[in-house]
């Protein structure tokens, strides 16, 4: 999460949706950006809990394709673990220490089992990202996509009357072929029922 009090303005950054991305151009366009007292994956919900004062800011998010999602958290995962075998001490300490991280790392391997049976284990794997972006009957002014993530920040950066980025250098990507190829009937239609309300919302396809 990112906040502006001189815009007026909150990004809620769901995770492996181009967040990483959205918060650097920030940076370099807000002179009070600041992260706040929330967790920097932290839903409306929990955020507003701790910024109040923010709920009548301008509000903001990215959703992306659950299936490619997912498919970029697997990858993620396993980049961790790739370069921790390699020895990385920042990668020793993210598998080491951080539970998540470590599980999937090192008992998900298999992209299969990682659909099959992690959401089961861990929320924000099965957490609808639409749940992110609200708190009530409060919800993100403006919902945009990570498929269109540069036209979609223009967008954002227009209702805040600042002058847009002239380029947006993508951050944090993880490396995989077409999210398509990850995929059998099982796991497709298994992502399809733990995202049901992304995929009616936003009309998503495989």
């Amino acid at each position: 999460m990112q906040i502006s009090d001189s815009r007026r303005a909150l990004f809620v950054h769901v995770q492996k949706t181009g967040g990483s991305t959205v918060d650097n151009v920030m940076k370099d366009a807000f002179d009070d950006l600041r992260e706040g007292e929330a967790r920097r994956h932290a839903p409306l919900t929990e955020i507003l809990e701790h910024h109040p004062e923010a709920s009548d800011y301008f509000i903001f998010g990215f959703v992306r394709n659950p299936w490619a999602r997912l498919v970029s958290w697997h990858a993620m995962a396993m980049n961790w673990r790739e370069k921790a075998e390699e020895g990385k001490p920042w990668a020793i300490k993210k598998v080491e220490n951080v539970p998540f991280a470590g599980d999937i790392a090192k008992n998900y391997v298999d992209f299969h089992s990682f659909i099959m049976e992690a959401p089961q284990k861990w929320e924000r794997l099965r957490k609808p990202q639409l749940e992110y972006l609200r708190a009530g009957d409060r919800e993100a002014d403006f919902i945009g996509r990570t498929e269109t993530l540069a036209s979609d920040l223009q967008e954002v950066f227009g209702r805040l009357d600042i002058p847009a980025p002239e380029s947006v250098p993508r951050f944090n990507t993880s490396p995989h072929t077409d999210y398509r190829d990850y995929y059998d009937d099982a796991t497709r239609q298994r992502v399809a029922e733990v995202y049901a309300a992304d995929i009616e919302r936003f009309g998503y396809e495989f």
